[in-house]
């Protein structure tokens, strides 16, 4: 999907620059996670059991937890 920035009334093209790490993103979407989502972070690196989640997130307006796994590729598996 393209993504475009409005410039007065010039529309330019942003050009894609892709994350070198998974570590990367997460920073980034966690930093601004209430304002992109509307979520609050809860924990980084959740840990439960024998399992890790990138980002435990809270939702106060469905009053619900949010799981967030970040994949770097397309086509890589979220549930291995």
């Amino acid at each position: 999907m393209d993504l475009y920035h409005l410039d007065g009334q010039n529309l330019h093209t942003l050009k894609e620059q892709p994350f070198k790490l998974e570590k990367e993103m997460q920073a980034l979407f966690e930093a601004h996670l209430p304002q992109l989502m509307g979520w609050q972070v809860v924990k980084s690196e959740f840990r439960l059991k024998q399992f890790r989640f990138d980002t435990l997130a809270f939702n106060v307006e469905k009053q619900a937890f949010v799981v967030i796994e970040y994949k770097r590729d397309k086509n890589h598996s979220v549930v291995d």
